[in-house]
């Protein structure tokens, strides 16, 4: 795993501490949600075990209240979690909760209509979701940004049929809550 590499690495690093120091701080960035591979769980428990446990002694306080920040904002969508709860309208402006649903699996995709990659994969997503019955697979499809009419129209020529939602408040609290520094963020949940 991931987690393996990085200790084994870092293990092997720690006779030369410029080179130890180098990769620390290469895998940290690398793995936050801005690096070339972004990975939650692995930036956390690097942050953890190494930076938090005082194994990188280049770095002041106020990096380390940070960080720390950072990580507890990661936790809630932590593989493992419990996903946090998403409670927004419909394209009739209905209320719909992401825990009321029934299916094994549920898919969360945070996207917009602008957005070429988002295109790109509900493409995708169309075919796979319309080959699965809903007690089974179900797609909470959120809106990340106010453009409410051209969301509208791009789900209705794109005939979605899955739940398609938005924050009718504009708080936009999600996102914060689901890291949503890039679009499209997809999380994949169970029914648990």
């Amino acid at each position: 795993t991931i987690i393996k590499s990085v200790d084994n690495i870092l293990g092997k690093s720690l006779k030369n501490p410029e080179v130890y120091r180098f990769l620390l701080n290469s895998l940290l960035g690398t793995f936050d949600l801005s690096g070339e591979i972004p990975n939650d769980e692995a930036f956390v428990y690097i942050a953890e075990n190494y930076y938090l446990k005082e194994l990188a002694p280049w770095v002041n306080e106020n990096f380390i209240e940070r960080l720390k920040k950072h990580i507890n904002d990661l936790k809630p969508t932590l593989i493992g979690a419990s996903a946090p709860q998403l409670i927004l309208s419909d394209t009739s402006a209905n209320k719909l909760s992401l825990y009321d649903l029934k299916s094994c699996y549920t898919l969360v995709i945070f996207w917009n209509p602008e957005c070429e990659h988002c295109a790109e994969y509900l493409a995708e997503l169309k075919n796979t979701y319309d080959s699965y019955n809903e007690k089974y697979f179900q797609v909470f499809a959120v809106l990340a940004t106010d453009n409410q009419k051209l969301w509208k129209i791009y789900i209705k020529d794109n005939k979605f049929k899955w739940l398609n939602v938005y924050d009718a408040t504009k708080k936009k609290d999600f996102i914060q809550t689901y890291k949503l520094f890039m679009i499209p963020r997809i999380y994949l949940l169970d029914n648990n």
